[in-house]
């Protein structure tokens, strides 16, 4: 049966607490691409079963994204400086 909003934990199973199903996980990851400028494979998703794995994966695809493009720029302001 799924969990109220207020019940959801980051332990919460997504199918079986929650009561997402296959369509419902392709909305979610959907979702969170279009957020946070992110791209999740589909074989990436097979080890998210819960909240914190979403959590956790959202935030290193965010923590990539965040060192990826400070890379850019410091080596933009590197070329510039010379």
């Amino acid at each position: 049966m799924p969990q109220e909003l207020g019940d959801i934990q980051l332990d919460s199973r997504l199918i079986e607490d929650i009561g997402i199903d296959s369509l419902g996980t392709y909305e979610l990851v959907m979702d969170a691409e279009d957020r946070f400028g992110i791209q999740i494979a589909d074989e990436q998703l097979l080890d998210v079963k819960t909240v914190r794995n979403v959590v956790e994966f959202v935030t290193t695809q965010l923590e990539c994204v965040v060192n990826s493009r400070s890379l850019l720029l410091g080596w933009a302001a590197f070329r510039r400086s010379e």
